[in-house]
């Protein structure tokens, strides 16, 4: 797939300005995270992913039943999308978490919805320009991407809540230890207590650092 910086993504003002419960919404962004299909009520499939116009505004969408099928399969990392007709919903305050940095609004695709894909965001070259090695003592003072080396303390387990599924562990260089979730985990063998590993992530601003 091509990649492009050069479509525009919908503007920050643009998003602030849609109206809950508008069912004409309209946005570019791309896909900045896939959390997967979940059977919630009913045995309903429901396929959750995140997008991101760049600029601040980080928007949960949420695909049921056919289309979450459908899209599933053509989902991609960093992928731009074009979005017809989604319905725009404020966020149920009970899954809302600050932490993850997201609008509390949300857009639901439905029959009438279209989504289109436009190529790829460039941001992998640019994004490891400014990748910042660091330590596990002074990351906390990095803002964006870094990157540690470390040894395995707690080896990475699934772990899946309501709303999220993820790896998680945690990683120590001397004295000093962290706690990791990985968005994307898939089970390695090799990845044993012990193991030295390169981590490149961000640190999540939460109750307790952690390196994600």
């Amino acid at each position: 797939m091509a990649e492009s910086t050069a479509i525009p993504m919908t503007t920050n003002e643009e998003i602030d300005a849609v109206d809950v419960g508008d069912n004409t919404m309209e946005i570019i962004a791309y896909v900045d995270s896939i959390e997967g299909i979940k059977y919630v009520s009913k045995n309903k499939a429901l396929l959750k992913f995140i997008i991101n116009n760049g600029t601040g505004r980080r928007i949960r969408v949420l695909a049921w039943e056919e289309n979450a099928k459908s899209y599933e399969n053509k989902l991609s990392i960093h992928q731009i999308i074009h979005i017809q007709r989604g319905l725009f919903l404020r966020v149920n305050p009970n899954y809302f978490r600050k932490e993850e940095n997201l609008i509390p609004f949300e857009i639901s695709l439905t029959k009438n919805s279209k989504v289109d894909f436009l190529g790829k965001y460039a941001t992998e070259a640019r994004e490891m320009c400014k990748v910042v090695s660091t330590t596990i003592k002074d990351c906390a003072s990095i803002e964006g991407k870094l990157s540690l080396d470390a040894y395995i303390k707690v080896t990475f387990e699934q772990e899946t809540t309501s709303h999220s599924s993820y790896g998680s562990g945690a990683i120590m260089q001397g004295i000093y230890k962290l706690r990791v979730r990985i968005s994307h985990f898939h089970e390695n063998p090799a990845l044993v207590e012990g193991a030295h590993i390169r981590l490149i992530g961000e640190i999540k601003k939460d109750r307790c650092k952690t390196l994600t």
